[in-house]
């Protein structure tokens, strides 16, 4: 139970610092306290794609999968309608009007993979799981992802967020809804493919050693 408790908070605040802040830079040095804060308790996944690539290496079960994805959208919902308290309109998912389904939609995968790539590779792997780093690499490069992405894809690179934002702005009037189907589909194939990637270039050839 811990565990969902830490990815509901965590992700209750990534919520408010994507969504007060409205800046990349910032969006990412916020979260670096609370994945240092949740790394313990649950692995600071905080996004349902994170954690569909940690189920695909065999790390999580499906029963936990679900349960961290339920706690991870708990928490974006509460994020959203915060946000909606505080600043009086609704997070909004929309992509740039030039861009196409195939456009955003392949930013949206691509960008998760290389995610959870890090992710997997600072947590799974023995070189570096016991570094000091994490949350300032994941950090970092979660706003180098916003910067880089954003402007295309319009997105968060997290379907419960998109998720959350849509039920909001829907009830706001607002249209986001018609693209979520890709901002939810789009990152969790990006999370799949990146953990049977992992798992991929993981595995030794028999009788092969470590570094060779």
């Amino acid at each position: 139970m811990k565990k969902f408790v830490a990815e509901l908070i965590g992700t209750f605040f990534l919520v408010l610092a994507i969504g007060l802040t409205g800046n990349a830079l910032a969006s990412g040095l916020f979260i670096i306290p609370i994945i240092y804060i949740g790394a313990s308790i649950s692995g600071a996944h905080y996004n349902p794609a994170i954690t569909l690539s940690f189920w695909a290496t065999g790390h999580i079960s499906g029963k936990s999968m679900f349960s961290y994805i339920i706690s991870q959208t708990l928490g974006a919902l509460a994020g959203t309608l915060m946000i909606f308290f505080l600043a009086g309109s609704a997070l909004q998912t929309v992509p740039a009007s030039s861009a196409t389904p195939i456009q955003y939609g392949s930013i949206e995968l691509l960008f998760l993979l290389l995610l959870s790539m890090l992710y997997l590779t600072l947590f799974l792997t023995d070189s570096f799981k016991h570094n000091r780093i994490y949350g300032l690499a994941i950090g970092l490069s979660y706003a180098g992802i916003l910067l880089v992405g954003e402007p295309v894809s319009g997105g968060v690179f997290n379907p419960s967020i998109a998720a959350a934002a849509s039920i909001i702005d829907y009830f706001d009037f607002g249209d986001s809804y018609l693209y979520l189907p890709i901002f939810i589909l789009a990152p969790a194939v990006g999370g799949i493919l990146a953990g049977n990637l992992f798992r991929y270039l993981s595995e030794q050839n028999p009788g092969q050693q470590a570094g060779e």
